[in-house]
């Protein structure tokens, strides 16, 4: 993220981006001046809250926002991957992206006028991951909004880094050198 965030700031220096995390490696890693609002979820006696999200989407009306909820991480390195607490802490995250949602549709941030990405940054087996297992490097990614291919799956196996690519274009980035990874192209509406 900390080089795609100095991107935007470059290259859409008017446009606002928001940026919500709960993840503590996130917090070392992207500078929160690449952003107009860049903070922490709310975190209360171990679950991170999501209240202050719909709040901020609806002052900002952001071009970009991310929010990384990390609690599926610690559940699965802490609980299992798949475990009984694995699934219900997945339960309770659900219910967080339909607060996150409804906070951009009462913005106006719908799908008829945005694109709508929702992904993870890895799999897991066991209480870890890293490995070439296809449970561990396999994730969900799911696009949908303004100019997506409806009911349309991916078939080539695509990785993280393509997921960054993707949203740079969407974007209208000009990549930078360093980037690897390529949009997924196949998942848009021909222009």
């Amino acid at each position: 993220y900390e080089r795609r965030g100095r991107a935007m700031r470059a290259q859409m220096p008017k446009e606002r981006t928001m940026f919500f995390f709960g993840w503590d490696a996130l917090r070392m890693s992207v500078d929160t001046r690449d952003c107009t609002f860049g903070g922490w979820l709310g975190y209360n006696k171990g679950i991170y809250n999501v209240d202050g999200v719909p709040p901020k989407t609806k002052e900002l009306k952001p071009r970009f926002a991310a929010v990384v909820h990390g609690q599926p991480d610690y559940a699965g390195h802490g609980k299992g991957h798949g475990t009984k607490g694995y699934i219900e802490m997945c339960e309770r995250v659900d219910g967080d992206l339909a607060k996150v949602y409804q906070g951009f549709l009462d913005a106006g941030i719908t799908p008829e006028n945005s694109v709508f990405v929702f992904t993870a940054d890895h799999g897991g087996l066991g209480m870890d991951h890293g490995g070439y297992f296809p449970q561990e490097m396999n994730r969900p990614l799911v696009i949908w909004g303004k100019g997506v291919k409806r009911n349309y799956r991916i078939e080539y196996p695509g990785n993280s880094c393509d997921t960054g690519a993707t949203l740079a274009a969407l974007l209208g980035l000009t990549p930078l050198r360093c980037w690897t990874g390529k949009p997924i192209d196949e998942a848009f509406e021909p222009k």
